[in-house]
């Protein structure tokens, strides 16, 4: 007998990554992360192993995209438990994992009500929604864009090994000019500025930085890059945007305070033909 469903479970920590539940519905399969789990539901039986990679690169850049929100880390365990469902009766198939750790971290919320008890200002609501649209637009654009995928696996990276933050974070924007063909077309399109362009270049190719591509050429002893000078850094390869040049101290570039959550990248790729079933290999 056919299973009717098949759920795969993937673990990452830490499990307070997201802040509340997690949903999205794409083709035939359910998405849904909360509190360290992240589980796709598929019809049938257990996808083949193409398949089974697919959907766990969807699971990996919605986290990814979560890190760009946050400016935190985060460990995924890429061998999913999965579960098989036929009626009432399920097939349990177990597979072994990696450790993972665990990082704290939260906002400070405002709920504010006028005189009658209505709330008129929820900023953990608004934030929810926005980061939950930005999930939605661009989990389903990496899946469709290997570039933008690229951008994300870049930037996840950097937050990960900060004495090679700067190289990664380099690697988006070789792939900007990749997408867009040339610097001048890539700045442009994304409205960055010259001198913000020149700053990322600056940052990482001729500066004498720990986190830096080419440590190797400096002649004297390397210094860590300042705070300012990673947020900034971080600011440029998220959004591509040229609000960071006018942020002048570390803090307004932070996740939560900075309206970055949307890859300029994102809004500009088309959406590309894709298969019209997550069970079925392309």
């Amino acid at each position: 007998m056919e299973p009717d469903r098949t759920e795969l479970g993937w673990s990452y920590q830490p499990a307070d990554f997201f802040e509340g539940p997690y949903e999205r519905t794409d083709r035939d399969a359910l998405l849904r992360i909360d509190v360290g789990r992240a589980v796709v539901t598929v019809s049938g039986g257990e996808p083949p192993p193409d398949v089974e990679q697919r959907l766990l690169a969807w699971v990996r850049h919605t986290l990814q995209i979560r890190s760009l929100q946050t400016g935190r880390t985060f460990e995924l365990n890429p061998q999913p438990n999965v579960v098989e469902f036929r009626g009432s009766n399920r097939n349990v198939i177990l597979r072994a994992g990696v450790g993972s750790f665990a990082i704290t971290g939260g906002n400070l919320d405002v709920v504010q009500t006028d005189t009658s008890g209505k709330t008129v200002v929820d900023t953990k609501a608004e934030r929810l929604k926005l980061q939950t649209d930005d999930l939605d637009d661009l989990s389903a654009k990496a899946q469709a864009d290997p570039v933008l995928g690229t951008m994300l696996e870049s930037f996840s990276t950097a937050l990960n090994e900060p004495d090679s933050e700067f190289v990664r974070l380099y690697q988006i924007r070789d792939a900007l000019v990749k997408r867009f063909g040339s610097e001048r077309d890539a700045k442009e399109a994304l409205g960055i500025s010259t001198s913000d362009w020149k700053f990322y270049g600056q940052m990482a190719n001729d500066e004498p930085v720990v986190a830096g591509r080419h440590r190797g050429k400096s002649l004297g002893p390397l210094r860590n890059a300042t705070t300012d000078e990673r947020a900034r850094m971080r600011a440029l390869a998220e959004t591509g945007s040229e609000s960071s040049r006018r942020r002048s101290d570390a803090r307004r570039y932070d996740a939560n305070r900075v309206l970055y959550c949307r890859l300029k990248l994102g809004r500009c790729v088309p959406p590309a033909p894709r298969s019209t079933s997550w069970t079925k290999s392309p």
